[in-house]
């Protein structure tokens, strides 16, 4: 089974070098996305480490926390992989790490080919309203982050719009992970709907955590979502919410506490986020030395491994 990873990073570099050997694979292709605004990439480097996989960096451009830019870098990743071809494509960022080595990966995949892994939080579908049903025209901006007045600002003009019932869209938000695994038949279709995602998401906030969603829930592969409105399950990721910091707009970051509970994850969560090399390291570099370790014992080549598994349970 081929795969694709399509990356966005914008710092923590050391960690994006240990997810890149981590992932290094004759059958991954790798594609990046580095913020235009981001310091300290070497992309020399990262190449450096790399084995087995083919990797493509994307031209930079600068992406804007909850802005369309996100939506938009992510789509431009699909379209770069899409040339190539792949039966998954997962989306991830350059924070996150696997929990299952690169064999367990493709073998859940193809255990579960057909199967979409989206996210969907459906107690949050009033604040997936606000969030895309308005228009919030001072997120696609350096000040709306650095700047409480201008997110004050951007917030007040949206209610106005909610107070006069103003809706942008009569359409049904859903809301869940921005983070997926999809097949390329799920990812034509997504991508045959870019010039209507930018029209409706242009001028939201966060919306990277609802286009997919709400594409997918009004298309025929709404019918092959695996395990949707369930925690974790949905997208194949462990993403902490229930301890999440900076005001509710960001998961929890996985410290040294938590090892134990990441490698026993169950057999559908494969991937976690998030890690910070400057608030823990020690986390980041022991899933690392984990799952590397337990990668060699498997042998390089998991291509090679997965076909004889293949032949085996032909024979039986």
């Amino acid at each position: 089974m081929e795969h694709a990873y399509l990356i966005l990073a914008h710092h923590n570099f050391d960690t994006l070098t240990l997810l890149f050997r981590l992932l290094d694979a004759p059958n991954n292709n790798l594609y990046l996305h580095v913020d235009a605004k981001a310091q300290g990439f070497h992309e020399e480097e990262l190449r450096s480490v790399l084995k087995s996989s083919k990797l493509t960096v994307l031209p930079p451009q600068i992406v804007y926390w909850g802005g369309y830019s996100q939506i938009e870098a992510t789509l431009r990743l699909v379209e770069y992989a899409l040339k190539d071809g792949f039966d998954y494509c997962h989306s991830i960022t350059g924070v996150d790490l696997p929990l299952k080595t690169q064999s367990e990966i493709d073998s859940f995949f193809t255990k579960h080919a057909g199967y979409e892994f989206i996210n969907y939080r459906p107690e949050r579908y009033e604040y997936a309203e606000y969030k895309c049903a308005y228009y919030h025209p001072f997120v696609e901006t350096k000040y709306n982050r650095k700047y409480k007045a201008v997110r004050l600002l951007d917030h007040g003009v949206a209610m106005f719009q909610k107070t006069l019932g103003l809706k942008r869209s009569q359409t049904k938000f859903y809301q869940g992970s921005a983070y997926f695994s999809i097949s390329e038949e799920c990812a034509k279709y997504v991508l045959s709907k870019k010039d209507e995602i930018r029209k409706n998401y242009r001028y939201t906030i966060g919306a990277d955590e609802a286009y997919l969603q709400t594409v997918i829930m009004n298309s025929p592969f709404k019918d092959r979502l695996y395990r949707f409105e369930e925690k974790y399950y949905g997208n194949a990721m462990l993403v902490d919410w229930d301890r999440s910091e900076n005001r509710n707009n960001s998961p929890h970051t996985f410290r040294i506490s938590d090892y134990d509970n990441l490698i026993a994850v169950d057999e559908g969560i494969l991937f976690a986020r998030k890690f910070d090399e400057n608030i823990d390291a020690e986390i980041v570099k022991k899933i690392f030395h984990y799952i590397d370790e337990r990668q060699k014992s498997e042998g390089s080549d998991y291509r090679t491994l997965a076909a004889k598994e293949n032949d085996q349970t032909a024979v039986k």
